[in-house]
């Protein structure tokens, strides 16, 4: 019984205590001076709209895994890039894209499709364009060609190659029309493009 009187008395106590610290404010000042304000932004996730060329059945034909740099404007410095898949409509969303990044109102995306040329698509708006803003970069459309594994953003004979190695086949890579199978209707696209480098 004495025991439970002394352990209610030392309760008592820091009850007490707490009581006079919170009403002189020592208490309430701590938990304030502690508080602290945190501001964070929302990412930007876009949606891109790309479009890639000689696509048969020409509509709703449009997806097209792309490759997407965000680089400072009229530089080579790299703050974004990601690789997605479009929709048949050639829209996808990256994201998302770390709003302490977008410092500038004017980035150049670069975008390069499975098999195309990388092309350059300059000042495009971020600053005040809205968190889940579209990127219209539909035309000029992506040029295809660009086939052979290596991905070296120039069309030449590797391209070719490839194409030939990959005839009556239904290879993603070297169907650039992209009618589910690899054949002569390619050649033509390719021939089109042939000595050409991307960055344009």
């Amino acid at each position: 019984m004495l025991r439970h009187l002394a352990l209610l008395t030392s309760l008592l106590f820091i009850l007490n205590l707490s009581l006079g610290l919170l009403n002189n404010g020592s208490i309430l000042g701590t938990i304030e001076e502690a508080a602290v304000t945190v501001t964070a932004s929302l990412p930007y996730c876009p949606r891109i709209y790309i479009i890639p060329e000689h696509r048969i059945p020409p509509t709703n034909n449009n997806s097209l895994e792309i490759h997407v740099d965000i680089r400072r404007q009229n530089s080579s410095t790299i703050i974004y890039d990601t690789t997605v898949t479009t929709d048949n409509e050639g829209k996808a969303t990256i994201c998302p894209i770390d709003a302490a990044l977008i410092t500038d109102v004017y980035y150049d995306v670069l975008v390069k499709g499975l098999s195309h040329l990388r092309r350059i698509f300059p000042g495009q708006k971020f600053i005040g364009a809205g968190a889940g803003f579209t990127l219209d970069l539909k035309d000029p459309v992506l040029f295809a060609g660009d086939s052979h594994p290596s991905s070296d953003n120039y069309v030449n004979s590797l391209d070719i190659s490839y194409e030939i190695l990959k005839l009556y086949t239904s290879d993603l890579r070297a169907d650039l029309n992209r009618d589910t199978i690899v054949n002569s209707l390619e050649f033509p696209t390719l021939i089109s493009h042939l000595y050409q480098f991307g960055d344009h």
